[in-house]
């Protein structure tokens, strides 16, 4: 089985780097962005589409079926990590975002304290095992999935060490591997495992 991830394109709120709901549109970047990554997708064995329902994935998504046509099934399952709404249209460098943080770190292993609406990070984890096993049951043996930054970043560390991931390894690994606009990230999946072929590819974006 051979899964190739795109990152959705730019939004607004990506360019200055701040939280964003999940009706966030992609920007005029982020379009082009979308239109390059659709013609890089043409040249895969691509036989289906599973997207993420949020604004910024969806458009993207419909972007790239435009060129390949092919089906798109959306899926809540493959969705960015949801915080709490309160940071929306926030950086994490402000001192009342830093306190939400360290906060939720605190409680990082216990699966029912919750600071407001967000998914904390055993609920977090337990979606990612949830998504690879979901994406590992398809029939299909080329699968696009068109997601988000974080988690597909998370899906990587998950197909990697499974449940030994802790916070502060996927947050080192979130911090250290960037994972930029459209970047095609190619994961193939045999008898012996997951096995990560490429990360960030964007020679798409010139």
């Amino acid at each position: 089985m051979n899964i190739y991830f795109v990152r959705h394109g730019q939004t607004k709120m990506n360019e200055f780097q701040l939280s964003q709901s999940e009706h966030e549109p992609l920007s005029e970047t982020g379009l082009k962005q979308a239109q390059m990554i659709a013609q890089r997708v043409k040249t895969l064995p691509v036989e289906i589409i599973h997207a993420s329902p949020m604004k910024r994935a969806s458009q993207a998504a419909e972007i790239i079926r435009e060129a390949i046509d092919k089906e798109i099934i959306y899926s809540d399952l493959i969705k960015e990590h949801r915080r709490p709404s309160v940071m929306i249209g926030h950086a994490n460098e402000e001192e009342f975002v830093k306190k939400i943080n360290y906060e939720c770190n605190q409680h990082q292993n216990d699966i029912s304290w919750h600071y407001s609406d967000e998914e904390n990070f055993l609920e977090y984890k337990t979606r990612a095992r949830k998504a690879l096993e979901y994406l590992s049951a398809l029939p299909q043996k080329n699968i696009l999935v068109v997601s988000h930054g974080n988690f597909i970043k998370m899906l990587v560390l998950t197909m990697a060490l499974g449940d030994l991931i802790q916070p502060a390894v996927l947050y080192s690994f979130a911090n250290k591997f960037r994972l930029r606009n459209t970047g095609l990230t190619y994961c193939k999946k045999t008898a012996t495992g997951w096995s990560i072929e490429a990360f960030n590819d964007h020679q798409h974006l010139g």
